[in-house]
């Protein structure tokens, strides 16, 4: 299956939680090239990640997002 946009920033927020260096979350999330780098900057752009140093955590507001999003998968995949 293909990820979205929104399936790699929920992914990166969860990987930022309890922090992560951007070399670790483009591994962990699987991400190449520039890719990784843009996805970073729209989340910390958005708030829903947070630098400190050479770490990324995750906001409140990514811990809200991801909670909406694993609800809305929930309810497209009917589990």
């Amino acid at each position: 299956m293909n990820r979205t946009f929104y399936d790699h920033i929920a992914e990166i927020c969860e990987v930022a939680r309890d922090g992560a260096t951007v070399t670790y979350i483009a591994f962990e999330v699987r991400l190449g090239g520039r890719q990784y780098r843009r996805l970073v900057d729209h989340a910390t752009s958005a708030g829903l990640i947070e630098k400190t140093d050479n770490m990324y955590r995750t906001t409140e507001k990514g811990k809200e997002y991801l909670t909406a999003y694993k609800s809305l998968r929930k309810l497209i995949r009917g589990n």
